[in-house]
This record gives C-alpha cells, structure tokens and sequence, in this order.
C-alpha cells in the first residue's frame, strides 16, 4: 500500500509541474471561486441528532460574530488622517462646488437647477465628493450628530425657573440623501469656536438661528430630498440663496418649505431639509426657546445664545463619541 501511495504522489508531483502556466491560473481561479460558493446551511434537525455537530455550528457562529465585531470596530478605530489626502479631498468639493455655483448663476431663463442635465450632473459630481470627503473626516457609521449648548439671559421667561443653560441634539440627514447640506452644517459646528451664534427669530411656524464670523457659504444650490420632508422638529437651511442660517420647524412645514413653495417661478425649488431633533425638543425647543419674549426678528437682548456646537460621531455599538478634529 505504501509503494502504491508514493507512486500515486510522484505521479500528481509531475502532472503539476508540467501542467501549463494557463491551466494552472485556471485551476486557482476555479478553488477561489468554489471557496467563495455558499456553503450548505445545516439543517437543525441534523444539529439536534449530532451533537458535534452542534458544538461546531456553535462555534462558527461565535468566530463569524467576533469577526462582524472587529469589521464594525475597525470602521471607527481611530484614524490617522494624512493632511495631504484630507486637502486634495477638500480641493475637489471646492473645484466641483466652484462649477455648481458658476452654472446656477448663468442658467438661462425659466431653466431651473433640479430639471437641467447639465446641472444635475454637476451638482452630482458634488455630492459625489463630498460624500467622500465626510466619510474620511467623519467616518463611515452614520448618522452623525450635533450638541447644541444654549445660554438664556435674563430676559427669557423660563431663566428664574429653569437656569441660563440648557441643551439639545439634532441627528443630521443620511449623506445619501443631502451631503452638501450636511458638510455645510457640520463646517458651522467644526469651525464654531471661532463663531457666534443665537436664535434670533420667533414666528409660529419656526424658529431661526444665525452664526456670525463663520467661514461657511451659502449652499451652492438648493438640494433637497422628498425623503427628508420639512416636517414638526426638523432642521432647515433659510434664505435666499439658503444658509448659514437657520430654523427648527416648530410644525409641519411641508406646504411652507417644500417644493415650490418658496419661490412662485419655480416649482421644484425647495429650503434644504439636512436634520432633526432627536433629543430636547419638548423640553428646550418647545418649553424654552419658544418664549423668547417677542416675536418675528427680535433684538439681541432677548435672543437665546448658543454657546457651542459639538460633533458627534456613532462608535460600533451605536453610542455617541465626541468627534476630535486632528487640525
């Protein structure tokens, strides 16, 4: 048996060294196929009568969850941002946003940014880019957060009772649906030490805020999805063009900010919706900045301040971290 088993051994040896370069390329290619084929599934009748079996299945169970886990953790794990890669990112949105903003200026009459082939593949081209550059700075595990910490002054109704500070958050849109809003946004809150800001309008349907010394421009164009619509505690952009500013719908502000309510000559032009109110809203928005004494445009006595705005970014259990800017 022995003779037999080293001949058999020496035979395949030479058919292998002998198999063209062609055929060989061909047999790997077949095993890494084979090898990525899915797998018969045990049935658990077989994993009841065997209880080996069932130990296996167990711990191939186990491996593939601890696997799942270190994918999810390796997603969120600290990341050396290489400065050079950040700004050639940041160098194509501004080279894409650049191009919208320069085809929106010099549309043509009754032609409109949202219908135009021309202009929805530039705005494309963005979004695009943007997207890119959220994930590298921001990571892949969306949706991303900001903190907003508020100072009440005196003059607010709810400050002998209820203090000078307060706090809300809002979980901004999925970069699939508004990345140019959302980059927007979280470029106020990166840079919102340099800033200033305050809720600084009351009307029935919102309430508007400013931030002042941001390095942030209004949007390039009007983006807008329907699968985020304007309604009770979201956030949106405000103006003509929209942004930096902006509102808490404080109501469902569909049939105010949605398509073609805004603007007569345009029936598909929105306000930007890139956000909600995920946690204060009955308490602090509602309760509290609602009472700015006065209402539409107030003076800065009696605005309600925000003393900070802090990002932040889902670990791989879906708890919230402080985002840490490496510059």
């Amino acid at each position: 048996f022995g003779v037999i088993f080293a001949t058999g051994c020496v035979v395949l040896l030479w058919a292998l060294l002998n198999m063209p370069p062609d055929d060989i390329q061909a047999a790997n290619a077949a095993a890494v196929i084979d090898s990525k084929r899915p797998q018969e599934e045990t049935s658990p009748q077989q994993l009841r009568r065997n209880p080996l079996l069932q130990a296996t299945h167990d711990d191939e169970a186990q491996q593939a969850k601890a696997r799942n886990t270190q994918l999810a953790a390796a997603v969120i794990a600290p990341r050396k941002i290489d400065p050079a890669i950040e700004n050639m990112m940041v160098s194509k949105v501004v080279m894409y946003d650049t191009n919208v903003r320069k085809i929106k200026k010099n549309l043509p009459n009754k032609v409109f940014m949202e219908t135009d082939e021309t202009a929805l593949a530039a705005t494309k081209e963005l979004q695009d880019a943007t997207r890119d550059l959220l994930y590298y700075r921001y990571g892949a595990l969306e949706p991303y957060r900001i903190k907003f910490d508020l100072k009440f002054q005196r003059s607010q109704p709810t400050f002998a009772t209820m203090g000078e500070k307060d706090s809300f958050v809002i979980e901004l849109a999925p970069s699939a649906l508004v990345p140019h809003s959302i980059y927007s946004f979280l470029e106020i809150a990166r840079h919102f030490h340099l800033q200033k800001g305050a809720f600084h309008r009351r009307a029935d349907h919102v309430l508007q805020a400013m931030v002042k010394g941001h390095q942030v421009e209004h949007l390039a164009f009007q983006e807008y999805s329907p699968k985020f619509p304007h309604v009770k505690g979201t956030v949106g952009y405000a103006g003509r063009p929209s942004g930096p500013e902006f509102y808490v719908s404080i109501q469902n502000n569909v049939g105010n900010h949605g398509p073609g309510t805004q603007q007569a000559y345009n029936p598909h032009e929105a306000d930007s919706c890139f956000g909600k109110v995920v946690e204060g809203f009955e308490e602090v928005v509602l309760k509290r900045i609602t009472k700015m004494p006065g209402s539409g445009f107030l003076k800065p006595p009696m605005h309600v301040l925000i003393d900070a705005m802090t990002i932040l970014v889902p670990d791989a259990h879906g708890e919230y971290q402080i985002w840490q800017d490496h510059q």
